[in-house]
């Protein structure tokens, strides 16, 4: 049985976004391939795969300068990289064909000496593109960026596979005859529960969920005036957040109609978006947008900004678009608040119909086949 190594900075069993749910998925529902997850901070097996315990290398826990700590972060992941050439030439050893799936450009560096020195083929997985993200939020990369660009733009160049989660993302490669589109899907997504929010039980609930960053865009709902029957909820994880951006957060919640929730994950989650009443997407740049499918999945209003990837899952026909002001957004929330139940019923009538289409099974066929094209 062939080898798959994948190299990811998220966490499959609690996924901050996309890139870990993909892995998630390829977990739970592939039975053609065995999976060896690099990122190390986990030491766990299952039916079809195992962890590699990485060690701390001394030079990491030496490495933190408090007057350079903006540099830490690049300078310990790439120090890691390092480290995980050990392990992969150790697989490599003991198995006659191993493949690398590399998620974004946290580990790129491992992915492309090992095809050189090893001769290993690799699959790049852009799920958030740096070089995208740059020309989508307009302004100029600092220099951590700007390396990390310049990694993505290598990595696709040495890939032999580039693989994207949407066709706007796709849009960033020139190697066309190595870009592969598959699709995020959902599966088992049902209620088993309600959600019991806090807050007054006879006002609409409004969720936001995802990471603490301006690509998000949670910052356009800081200063928003919700309509009197809408309390707002945001569920949030430190992981992957700005910690600017979060003071901001914390600082615009109140007690009579926001709430700050924290993370959630797994069943939970799932109970939680179909009993909300909408969610809101503010996105500023969103390659895919798996919230969005999972709104519709959970016959959810979703409001959203319908920018980039998301155009590929949901239309204005079904969910509320919205500029990124706060007139914008706040004439959105107000149209939601006052919306008709049949016109309500009929928009997430006809996104869980459109969701009903992508599906984990689908998607990780979709990947096993491209594991067997190398």
């Amino acid at each position: 049985m062939s080898v798959i190594i994948i190299l990811a900075p998220d966490n499959p069993f609690k996924p901050l976004g996309g890139c870990g749910t993909v892995i998630k998925n390829i977990l739970e529902y592939s039975n053609k391939f065995y999976y060896i997850l690099g990122q190390g901070y986990k030491n766990e097996s299952g039916k079809n795969f195992e962890f590699i315990e990485v060690e701390n290398n001394p030079f990491i826990l030496q490495s933190f300068n408090p007057t350079l700590a903006i540099y830490d972060g690049l300078f310990h992941r790439l120090i890691t990289n390092t480290t995980y050439m050990k392990y992969i030439y150790d697989i490599k050893l003991k198995h006659e064909k191993v493949i690398i799936h590399c998620f974004d450009w946290f580990q790129i560096y491992s992915a492309m000496e090992a095809k050189r020195l090893l001769g290993i083929p690799y699959i790049f997985f852009l799920a958030l593109p740096q070089i995208q993200q740059i020309q989508m939020l307009n302004h100029e990369p600092d220099p951590i960026t700007f390396f990390t660009m310049k990694l993505e733009l290598e990595g696709m160049e040495k890939a032999n596979r580039i693989h994207f989660a949407s066709q706007y993302c796709k849009k960033i490669s020139i190697h066309n005859h190595k870009n592969v589109v598959i699709t995020h899907g959902i599966s088992n997504w049902e209620k088993k529960s309600d959600y019991l929010f806090p807050g007054n039980a006879n006002k609409l609930k409004l969720v936001y969920i995802g990471r603490v960053t301006k690509q998000k865009g949670i910052q356009y709902l800081l200063d928003i005036e919700l309509p009197d029957n809408v309390e707002l909820f945001f569920f949030t994880s430190d992981r992957g957040s700005n910690n600017e951006t979060g003071g901001s957060l914390l600082s615009s919640i109140n007690n009579n109609n926001r709430f700050l929730m924290g993370p959630i994950y797994d069943q939970e989650k799932i109970d939680m978006m179909c009993s909300a009443d909408a969610i809101i997407m503010p996105s500023t740049y969103e390659p895919y947008g798996l919230v969005a499918l999972e709104a519709l999945r959970s016959k959810t209003l979703l409001l959203t900004s319908l920018v980039h990837g998301i155009q590929e899952i949901t239309n204005e026909n079904i969910s509320l678009r919205f500029d990124l002001n706060k007139s914008s957004i706040e004439k959105t929330i107000q149209k939601f608040s006052v919306m008709s139940e049949e016109e309500y019923n009929s928009r997430v009538d006809n996104g869980y119909q459109l969701s009903l289409s992508k599906t984990v099974e689908k998607e990780v066929e979709y990947l096993e086949l491209l594991y067997n094209t190398l």
